[in-house]
């Protein structure tokens, strides 16, 4: 009909105008920076390869036949690290509950030494432990946190504080995508808790960062002192090209 007609030309000339609009956009954000690079986000490779039922490794081989060299990292959770394998995590008072479970809490309950108000990381990877107890002094004071024997860590405050917090980025995973050939960008979200200065020390060694989530790391008050920390790191500044970020622009020309 007359009327559909007329609706799907306005449908294209809206489509028309959004690309032209896109194209002029990134061709400003090219325009601007040295350096362009396609990345793909881990966790969407992962879903992709649970939907398509391809292993990672075959969609990582695809992946670098099409030009991809690097692959983003969404920082750890004590959650992912719970399914990975890397370590277990619990509130004093679940321990209480069912220490009969497990026999390594069982002899710290029955000693008095678990108490129900804080929590508890038990890994048996000294790695793991570091990283880990680097990162949770990037929000809480050194006195907050303690080691029980040599593979317990006793943090004082309630499990549902830290959920929320990163804890680095799985050296499983890093040397994984390492064999397999790519670069590893890592992926860190804003959180209010953060000392940013200690926050930007965990990311030494690093290439550059690409932050996850709405806002930059820092925003909106403390981008001074991330773009400071980077450029003492060595990290650049990955500025994803169209998604707009909280502070994205005001990191950009503090980075310079």
């Amino acid at each position: 009909s007359k009327i559909s007609r007329l609706l799907l030309v306005a449908l294209f000339l809206v489509a028309l105008f959004v690309g032209l609009y896109l194209g002029v956009q990134r061709s400003e954000i090219t325009s601007q920076n040295n350096h362009v690079e396609l990345a793909v986000d881990y966790n969407d490779l992962k879903l992709l390869s649970a939907v398509t039922g391809s292993s990672p490794d075959q969609i990582l081989k695809q992946l670098e036949g099409l030009g991809i060299v690097s692959i983003g990292v969404v920082e750890e959770k004590l959650d992912d690290a719970v399914t990975l394998g890397e370590l277990y995590f619990a509130s004093g008072s679940g321990i209480i509950r069912n220490s009969s479970m497990s026999p390594l809490f069982s002899s710290l309950v029955k000693k008095g030494m678990i108490s129900p108000e804080k929590s508890y990381i038990y890994s048996a990877n000294s790695v793991v432990r570091k990283r880990v107890i680097t990162n949770l002094q990037t929000f809480l004071s050194k006195e907050k946190i303690k080691t029980i024997g040599k593979d317990i860590i006793q943090v004082d405050c309630g499990e549902s504080y830290l959920r929320d917090k990163g804890i680095g980025f799985s050296e499983v995973t890093i040397r994984y995508l390492g064999k397999m050939g790519f670069n590893v960008i890592p992926r860190i979200g804003n959180n209010y808790a953060y000392d940013f200065n200690e926050k930007v020390k965990t990311l030494k060694g690093f290439r550059v960062v690409v932050f996850d989530g709405e806002e930059i790391l820092g925003a909106p008050d403390n981008l001074q002192d991330v773009a400071k920390g980077l450029k003492k790191e060595e990290v650049k500044y990955g500025l994803l090209e169209i998604v707009k970020q909280e502070g994205d622009k005001k990191l950009k020309s503090k980075m310079g």
